[in-house]
């Protein structure tokens, strides 16, 4: 904790959700820490504790950071070509700014540091790098909010069944109503999940019939002029 305190560093791990280490010889325990830098602690959003196998004794832990990010939707870059120009335009930038990095003493100038050497990458990247249109602008995101929502609901009703199915003071009445929460939770999620299945199919069956319909047609034109040549 005094490493922590120095460093201003936070535990972001929810004690709630259960632990992080489960062992049949070891018992259990929370050995598995996600931390954070003060200057991001707002941003985490989410953290849990998957209940997939993770054919270990550690637990898979995910969570979730809440980050300003300037999204190019409209098209990408190609970086194949003018990768030479990117590097010769980058190369007066190097020297002052490892001068800059040689000077950190607080995690403030490693902010600073990043931001600005984004900053110069990002301005270099736009300008010399050729933009491609992105035609999967429409596309469909298979991993969404509701899912998560409902992972974040089946991950606790197993912890609150794992706690009741622990402790020797629990009755059975009350490991049987976790239980049914549990299992109710979870056909939810995989209900949910083939929904999000089917939806995701569907759309790539429809933009894939209409891929095949503009082929066709081309096709179909160049056929035509070939017939009035010959």
């Amino acid at each position: 904790m005094e490493f922590l305190t120095l460093n201003n560093l936070n535990i972001c791990n929810i004690k709630e959700h259960g632990p992080t280490f489960i062992s049949h010889c070891l018992n259990t325990g929370y050995p598995d820490l996600t931390i954070v830098s003060s200057a991001l602690i707002d941003k985490v959003k989410q953290w849990g504790i998957l209940d997939g196998h993770s054919f270990s004794d550690h637990r898979y832990i995910y969570f979730k950071l809440d980050l300003e990010f300037q999204s190019f939707t409209e098209f990408y870059l190609k970086t194949g070509y003018g990768s030479g120009k990117f590097l010769k335009g980058l190369k007066p930038h190097i020297e002052p700014m490892t001068l800059r990095l040689n000077s950190v003493h607080c995690i403030e100038d490693i902010d600073s540091f990043f931001v600005e050497f984004i900053d110069i990458v990002s301005e270099l990247a736009m300008g010399i790098f050729k933009k491609k249109p992105n035609r999967r602008k429409g596309g469909f995101k298979f991993w969404n909010d509701c899912l998560r929502t409902l992972i974040e609901t089946l991950q606790i009703s197993y912890t609150k069944f794992f706690k009741r199915k622990k402790q020797s003071d629990s009755s059975e009445a009350e490991v049987h109503a976790a239980r049914a929460e549990y299992n109710r939770s979870k056909a939810n999620y995989k209900k949910q999940l083939l929904i999000v299945k089917r939806e995701c199919w569907e759309l790539f069956a429809r933009t894939t019939q209409t891929l095949l319909d503009l082929f066709l047609r081309w096709l179909l034109e160049k056929v035509k002029r070939w017939q009035k040549f010959w």
